[in-house]
């Protein structure tokens, strides 16, 4: 008999599957709210990192699945319908969290969704991706079936229903003569996914909603993306699939493991994240396909407006910082700027538009008070470690718009939990732990997690606390004054012993203020 963790990994497998199949599709029907093609990608890409996520969770329990589900499509969610697809997946699996999948559970999460989808949009249109879902809700609340499946088959058959209204109900739809993109993605992943788990359905016909119209042909892939991967030949094969509609042009050279990938890509960030999810990625490089040239000059200035302030301490994150494009400011613990200091450092830079990252907790009110003292059109993402900045810098990409911008280095830096192994200044209690002046103490966030004499035990019990909070496989270490060399080498080798599954990137980081930084992803 299936169990409840291996129901929920086959059916979002399985919705990832049927939302892939049909993603140009989708991007072909997308006319709402604007034509810019994209909502298939930006549904699938969603839900991708949410099975991602699912995939690299080892604990094998349902409720942990379910919220690596939840982180996965947070971080991955992007555009309106990738963003309300997120909200419904947040609703149902706040519900489903609290016991098993019931049929009545289900209902009642989905119903947590759509209300969560609805509360989340300024200004909600009904003809949409919101209308196939409320409706899709209303006819199981009405009919209320037994059983699992059934959901699943009375859902399909109403979001069907419902879509083909769509273009009866919202105008745009209707002068362009297709259905709701978002709503089509909808039936699509209940396809893809009743067919995982081996539900028969009466599919929609996709022929008929067709238009003949390709946006891939107008949309060319941008970048040329490589890089070398070392991954089982299983694992290969996963990669291959969910990254084949990422782009074109999909080279993978090599009899066994590492391998070279090449693929044409307009997310080269997305493939680059999704392959380290399979293994360890080396050699990253990417190149411009699109002549310069033939760019539009006009445009190519309207999206290189957006400027990035990273306030950090130590010459080593100073130089990665400058080097991934942004501007530096020196600032840190002990040694804080001023909000006039910050909002000087961003009246010399010549953006319309400006980003900064505080990468301390108690420089983010600063940073606030600094964008009431300057005349820039500037935003704050509350970075509250330089790991959590660096994360959001590889969203930095200078064709990005100012809000996409925004929300993919917001989205970035929440993936990586922060931490850090301080020298504690003074004696303190704290329930369980006890603290003496100038031992190391290990925090995660907010919380005191190990205290020693002794560098290496206070870093492995950090380690391991971390990974109990969240499951990653990427811890990167930055190493500040006062670590040697030989100390860093076997911090390094004793995490790799004990923790087998996790690879570490190092960093030197110069006078950062204490002896490590560290960040999982």
């Amino acid at each position: 008999m299936i169990t409840d963790v291996e129901c929920i990994l086959k059916f979002t497998a399985g919705a990832l599957d049927g939302l892939r199949a049909k993603r140009q599709l989708l991007n072909r029907l997308n006319v709402f709210p604007v034509p810019d093609g994209d909502t298939g990608t930006n549904m699938y890409l969603t839900l991708l990192f949410g099975v991602v996520e699912m995939k690299r969770d080892g604990s094998g329990t349902f409720r942990e699945s379910l919220r690596c589900l939840s982180r996965g499509v947070i971080a991955g969610s992007r555009g309106n319908s990738g963003f309300i697809l997120c909200q419904f997946i947040g609703g149902l699996v706040e519900i489903l969290s609290h016991g098993g999948l019931s049929s009545e559970r289900i209902v009642t999460g989905m119903r947590k969704g759509v209300d969560l989808a609805y509360g989340s949009v300024l200004d909600p249109r009904e003809g949409t991706i919101l209308t196939v879902l409320r409706e899709m809700v209303e006819k199981l609340e009405k009919e209320k079936p037994d059983k699992p499946e059934d959901v699943i088959r009375v859902a399909h058959k109403a979001a069907g229903i419902s879509l083909m209204r769509t273009r009866e109900v919202l105008e745009p739809l209707r002068k362009a003569g297709v259905v709701d993109a978002g709503g089509a993605g909808v039936v699509a992943a209940l396809e893809g996914g009743a067919e995982a788990l081996g539900i028969s359905l009466e599919k929609i016909d996709w022929e008929s909603l067709d238009i003949s119209f390709d946006y891939k042909d107008v949309v060319a892939p941008k970048s040329g993306l490589r890089f070398v991967i070392e991954c089982s030949s299983a694992d290969l094969r996963d990669l291959k699939k969910d990254i084949a509609n990422l782009g074109d042009s999909l080279i993978i050279a090599g009899s066994s493991s590492p391998y070279r990938i090449h693929i044409h890509t307009n997310f080269p960030f997305d493939v680059v994240r999704v392959a380290k999810s399979y293994g360890l990625v080396s050699g990253v490089a990417t190149s411009e396909l699109v002549p310069k040239e033939k760019i539009n000059s006009e445009k190519r200035k309207s999206t290189r407006h957006a400027g990035v302030l990273s306030i950090c301490l130590g010459e080593g994150l100073a130089s990665v910082f400058g080097s991934m494009g942004v501007n530096v400011m020196r600032g840190g613990p002990g040694k804080q700027p001023s909000a006039a200091a910050i909002a000087e450092a961003l009246e010399e830079m010549e953006h319309d538009f400006l980003i900064v990252l505080p990468n301390d907790k108690d420089l983010i009110p600063t940073s606030s008070m600094a964008l009431k003292l300057t005349e820039k059109n500037a935003e704050i993402i509350p970075t509250r470690s330089p790991l959590q900045g660096l994360a959001a810098c590889e969203e930095y990409f200078e064709d990005r718009q100012p809000d996409e911008l925004i929300e993919r280095m917001l989205q970035a830096s929440l993936r990586v939990v922060p931490a850090w192994i301080k020298v504690a200044i003074r004696n303190a209690d704290f329930g369980n732990i006890r603290v003496k002046r100038g031992d190391y103490i290990g925090i995660i966030e907010d919380d005191l997690v190990a205290s020693g004499d002794k560098i290496l035990p206070v870093a492995l019990d950090t380690v391991g606390a971390l990974l109990r909070r969240k499951k990653g496989s990427y811890l990167t270490l930055v190493r500040g004054v006062g670590v040697s060399d030989s100390e860093s080498k076997a911090i390094d080798a004793a995490i790799r012993e004990r923790f087998d599954h996790v690879l570490t990137d190092w960093v030197d980081g110069g006078d950062t203020g204490c002896p490590i930084m560290m960040g999982i992803e």
